[in-house]
């Protein structure tokens, strides 16, 4: 059997925050969720939906993107010292100027250095709201089924 992780990222992949608002981020989940956890790494990481990982398609035409493309470009952007350090794509197929982190992933899924991580899905709205109002920034929602 399968689990459903939540997990909450910044919109912005790059959103640093101070180290204040670090302490109030994770003052606001432990009071939202108390098995919540915040995590914050040094580079920039890609953030999956585990298994629900099936396809990608374009923003601006919506066709769907190979995955053999999206593998490459992963590779070409990442840098083992940095992590991703800049998402820029143009895709393939319409030849538009884009992110990885824009592309329409059919779970949700994208790039950040900031997680909030829950196995409740009762707190994800709580979570949701603490982590806009202490960072002043939207933030995605992505489920992933391990």
């Amino acid at each position: 059997m399968s689990d459903l992780v939540y997990k909450l990222i910044p919109q912005d992949p790059f959103l640093e925050l101070t180290e204040a608002q670090t302490a109030q981020l994770q003052q606001a989940v432990a009071e939202a969720a108390p098995d919540a956890t915040f995590t914050e790494t040094e580079r920039v990481q890609f953030v999956d939906a585990g298994a629900e990982f099936h396809t990608i398609h374009c923003p601006f035409c919506n066709s769907e993107l190979a995955p053999m493309w999206w593998h490459k470009e992963m590779e070409r952007i990442y840098a083992r010292a940095q992590g991703f350090y800049d998402l820029s794509v143009t895709t393939p197929c319409c030849e538009q100027k884009t992110t990885l982190n824009d592309l329409v992933y059919d779970w949700q899924q994208g790039f950040a250095s900031l997680v909030v991580t829950t196995a409740s899905e009762t707190a994800v709205a709580a979570l949701q709201q603490a982590t806009e109002m202490t960072s002043g920034t939207p933030w995605r929602l992505i489920k992933a089924r391990y």
